[in-house]
């Protein structure tokens, strides 16, 4: 599923140039129970807080997978005379939960928790915003701005500048149904 927010009062014109798959047509039923509103299909459920607008994902079956954190934060930047803005948005992974990707990293450790990273292309290092999940799923960041990966015991997140902020949660049953 792809998750794009952008600032109340602003046209979303960005197009990916990572992601050139398009949109599968995918059987959903939609139910609201209180203040939220419950997207399922026959491999995930997306559920919306109207009251917060923060969004949760669970497999399936209902099993809680990832939950955004706290506001979706879009802070006013002035990017060399461009108004733009610093974005960033945060997740709640559970305690145990290990998460693995980022791209080729030179820290010498596969588990990514309790990391922060500067991810963007280098000569050594060359860092990938996407991160995969024990659980089952993934999460790619899709933003072409230097991005900061941080995780600790309280939250996972990605901070970027842009007009946007565009992520993909993608779910599979193998490791290489994640990947995008």
């Amino acid at each position: 599923v792809r998750i794009v927010k952008a600032p109340a009062n602003r046209e979303y014109t960005k197009e990916s140039y990572s992601v050139i798959a398009q949109p599968e047509k995918v059987k959903v039923s939609t139910t609201q129970k209180g203040t939220n509103v419950i997207v399922k299909s026959n491999k995930l459920q997306v559920t919306l807080n109207k009251a917060d607008g923060s969004l949760s994902f669970a497999d399936a079956k209902g099993n809680n997978l990832l939950k955004e954190k706290g506001a979706t934060l879009f802070t006013p930047f002035n990017d060399a005379g461009n108004q733009t803005f610093k974005v960033k948005q945060a997740f709640t992974l559970d305690k145990d939960e290990t998460i693995y990707g980022l791209g080729n990293l030179e820290k010498g450790k596969l588990s990514q928790r309790n990391m922060h990273h500067n991810l963007m292309p280098g000569n050594v290092e060359d860092g990938m915003s996407l991160f995969q999940s024990i659980k089952g799923y993934g999460v790619f960041w899709d933003n072409y701005s230097p991005t900061m990966f941080s995780d600790s015991e309280e939250q996972t997140r990605f901070m970027s500048t842009g007009n946007e902020i565009d992520y993909y949660v993608l779910v599979g049953e193998e490791s290489a149904d994640i990947l995008p």
